[in-house]
């Protein structure tokens, strides 16, 4: 009965997104724009939960309340007008496919009573006990009291709460917490789907490429990984696929000059930032992509994205700063190489290790970072293939010995993580050729590169402590590539992909 409940969880997310994303398509006319705006209304009403839940938790619950019944009014005239006919039910569909298969694919025959801890545990090495302070959050806000600290040595200000609101908004208001909170938390991962949806969408190409992209994503050792151990990473590369389809291909050419679309570009920016605060990364490289491309929106366009962007994200730079400070630890840690909890701040923490750090010892740590991005991927396929010949050998053991090392070194280095796709991580600057996907391979380079330039230590740019935007661009512009060959190329690459990963997750 809990599975079956949870698995319901999973399928009450994806009918309230369908439902938002049918009711502006019916107004609209056009899937791409009402997905992403779906999304991005979803989000909207998550931080809004989660400040009511903050300022008085019971109100929240009202809210809560009519947003179901709003929500189940709209799902019903959907399918009354027969609305999964168009595209925009695919992503929704694909979404809730992909969470119950990942659900089931990490906790069926496990014991149901620990799910976050499973999580943990499931796929590869000992994970940190990230993935529960959310849930953590949640279980504070319904008590009333935000303890400081919220557990061990962690703020409830250390980690953006996009995803503490959305699970405030969309779980099941009955039993099973936990494992409500894990199942749900998978759906909320898989928005990286969507994204990569919009994304593909966005630059044109036919709608069976977008799901060929879909299906490569969910078939990627990182995504199987991040997606079921639930800290909230892919949320945020998901919105940021939504962030650079509505500034980096041919839509924004059509919007340029509309208001609600540049606010709707500010609104993801900030949703991608509320979920992780890696997506700063992100937001700088894109900063940086449109100068390079010179891409700029009409000056309405420009200042709607801003003040959208400043009045979503302002209220949380307020709770960290005054209501629970200094919440500066993530960033001491990454950018400064500030590991250990102290009272300095930013300015003097960056003054105390640029001092100790030798110009030549920096420019070897921007090396060392450069070369994690693409460590260890021969060493992938060689201990792959090995696996292989143990199987055919009959030795399982040995085979199952080998995969685990192969799903270590894919949770850390970013092209090992990208399963078969990670050979065109090599082949990037290729995708400057094509029109449409050089905005996408010019915003990878330089998303990297800021990525290698900021980490402070050493070997530092691991996929965890990263945006998982790279990624995502790499899985959909390859995508958008191979399908100047024809459709069968494409596909037989996604079968590929497929077949290697499942040997790789299976033992």
């Amino acid at each position: 009965m809990p599975l079956i409940i949870s698995i319901f969880q999973i399928i009450i997310i994806s009918c309230f997104i369908f439902s938002i994303a049918s009711t502006i398509r019916h107004h609209i006319g056009d899937s791409v724009k009402s997905v992403a705006f779906a999304i991005i209304i979803i989000c909207l009403l998550g931080m809004i939960q989660f400040w009511i839940a903050f300022l008085l938790y019971p109100l929240s619950l009202l809210l809560k309340i009519l947003f179901w019944t709003v929500g189940s009014v709209l799902f019903t005239r959907s399918l009354w007008k027969q609305e999964f006919r168009y595209e925009a039910a695919v992503p929704v569909i694909g979404l809730a496919l992909a969470s119950i298969v990942l659900a089931l694919w990490t906790h069926l025959g496990t014991d149901l009573s620990q799910p976050i801890e499973t999580a943990r545990l499931r796929w590869t090495h000992s994970l940190p006990t990230d993935n529960i302070l959310p849930f953590i959050f949640v279980e504070n806000l319904r008590d009333g009291v935000i303890r400081i600290p919220m557990v061990g040595e962690w703020l409830s200000s250390d980690r953006p709460p996009l995803q503490v609101g959305l699970y405030l908004l969309l779980g099941l208001p009955i039993g099973y917490d936990m494992l409500n909170y894990q199942f749900s938390s998978i759906s909320f991962q898989m928005f990286c789907l969507v994204g990569v949806w919009v994304l593909t969408r966005a630059l044109e190409i036919s709608p069976r490429y977008a799901i060929l992209a879909m299906v490569t994503t969910f078939f990627t050792p990182f995504v199987i990984v991040n997606g079921s151990f639930v800290w909230p990473k892919l949320i945020s590369g998901g919105i940021l696929c939504i962030t650079t389809a509505l500034y980096f291909t041919p839509l924004h050419d059509r919007t340029r000059g509309d208001w609600l679309m540049g606010a709707a570009a500010g609104l993801s920016a900030a949703f991608a930032l509320l979920g992780h605060g890696a997506t700063s990364f992100a937001l700088a490289a894109m900063a940086l992509t449109a100068l390079a491309l010179h891409r700029f929106g009409r000056p309405n366009y420009l200042l709607a994205g801003f003040v959208a962007f400043v009045l979503m994200y302002a209220p949380w730079m307020a709770y960290q700063n005054y209501y629970d400070p200094p919440a500066n630890r993530l960033t001491k840690w990454h950018l400064l190489g500030v590991i250990e909890i102290d009272s300095r701040t930013i300015g003097e923490a960056a003054r105390d290790q640029l001092a100790s750090t030798s110009m030549l010892a920096w420019i070897d740590g921007r090396l060392q970072n450069f070369s994690w991005l693409f460590l260890d991927y021969d060493n992938v396929v060689h201990k792959t293939i090995l696996a292989s010949e143990h199987v055919a050998a009959g030795d399982i053991d040995a085979a199952r010995k080998m995969l685990a090392e192969v799903r270590v070194s894919q949770f850390f280095f970013m092209a090992s993580g990208l399963g078969v796709i990670g050979v065109f991580s090599y082949l990037v600057p290729l995708g400057l050729i094509l029109s449409k996907t050089r905005p996408l391979a010019l915003l990878f380079m330089i998303s990297s590169m800021v990525w290698v330039w900021l980490m402070f230590l050493p070997g530092s740019t691991v996929i965890h402590q990263g945006s998982m935007l790279p990624q995502l661009l790499l899985i959909s512009g390859t995508i958008v590539t191979v399908s100047v060959f024809g459709f069968w190329p494409a596909a037989g690459l996604t079968l590929a992909h497929v077949a290697v990963t499942i040997f790789q997750y299976a033992l």
